[in-house]
Order: C-alpha cells, then structure tokens, then sequence
C-alpha cells in the first residue's frame, strides 16, 4: 500500500498562484512524483480558496475552478463539518468566514452551517 501525502496549503498556493516560479516549479515536482499518492483534506481546500481569492491571487471563478480540479482529481478526507463550510464558502461568496471562525462553538460558524442548507440547493462544488 503506498502511504498517503497530504500537501500543506502553502505548497498548493505556490502551485496555483502564478506569483513564485520557482516554488511553483518545486511544487510541480512534488506533485509530479507523489501523484499518486496524494490526498486533500476539505480544510486545505478551503484555506487554498479564500487565500486565493482573499489575496487576490485568482478571481472566484478561476479559485472555483481549482478547487473543482483539486475534488475530482485526489481523494478528499473530511475533517467533521468543515465540508459543510467548505461548500457554503465556496458557492456562495456573502459567507465571509476567517479560518478562526470555524470553530463548532462561534456563532460564525452556526450561521454559515445554517446558510449552507441554503447554499446546497443547487451551489454546490
């Protein structure tokens, strides 16, 4: 059995953001060579898209498009409701959340749970 690799967010930032060649380059070979073996958590998905987008480094449409590619291509690992979040944040960009914001207990992230119901009614990845 090959054993899982799972990229920190930054590795992904440097791949998708056009703005480091040279880490972008790096990126690529490690993706490259561990292809196979490579799983995403809904977390990094989440993190990738609102550095993306919250820095600027692609518009909506294009971090959309990253994710939707990053879903299909590697296995996904939930990490509890962060799915959830990861689906209302993504199609639906009112849902302004900070990562400290989704912690189960904060009210940030009791709405953006509610909103998602919301959002799934045809937003979704």
């Amino acid at each position: 059995m090959i054993a899982k690799v799972m990229l920190d967010t930054n590795l992904w930032v440097y791949l998708y953001a056009q703005n480091a060649p040279e880490k972008q380059a790096k990126v690529q070979t490690i993706v490259s060579e561990k292809f196979e073996a490579i799983v995403v958590s809904t977390q990094i998905l989440g993190e990738l898209y609102h550095v993306l987008t919250r820095k600027r480094l692609a518009d909506t449409a294009v971090a959309k498009e990253i994710i939707l590619e990053m879903v299909t291509t590697f296995p996904i690992v939930e990490f509890g409701d962060n799915l959830d979040i990861l689906r209302g944040h993504v199609a639906d960009e009112s849902v302004d959340l900070s990562y400290p914001d989704l912690s189960r207990g904060s009210t940030s992230f009791k709405k953006a749970k509610a909103e998602v119901g919301e959002a799934e009614q045809g937003k979704l990845l």
